[in-house]
């Protein structure tokens, strides 16, 4: 039995949920608790899957759960979820999901 194309179909699918939840976080910002849920949900896929991460990084999803984390525009448990997050798909990518976006080093 051929599993390539299940595979392909599964990571299709995760990639079409992460989209979407990253539109969720983009137009829902006067809806914070949509963001924490969104933000959570991440978590939940990403969480120790480091090809889910990587999806998301190609999406610019990493970058905007960065940016959200230090946005003045955003309610303070917003941004903790969003730190949250960012924990978990640093630690599901060995650290380098961060580091290669230079994220740390911006000020």
């Amino acid at each position: 039995m051929d599993t390539t194309g299940v595979v392909s179909k599964s990571r299709n699918t995760i990639r079409t949920d992460l989209s979407l939840l990253l539109e969720c976080l983009k137009f829902q910002m006067k809806c914070p608790d949509m963001q924490k849920q969104a933000l959570l949900t991440m978590h939940s896929i990403c969480e120790g899957r480091e090809g889910n991460v990587d999806l998301l990084r190609e999406m610019g999803g990493v970058s905007f759960v960065y940016n959200l984390s230090k946005s003045c525009m955003v309610r303070s448990d917003v941004k903790e979820t969003a730190l949250f997050t960012l924990g978990t798909l640093a630690e599901a990518n060995g650290r380098s999901v961060v580091t290669t976006v230079g994220l740390w080093s911006q000020r």
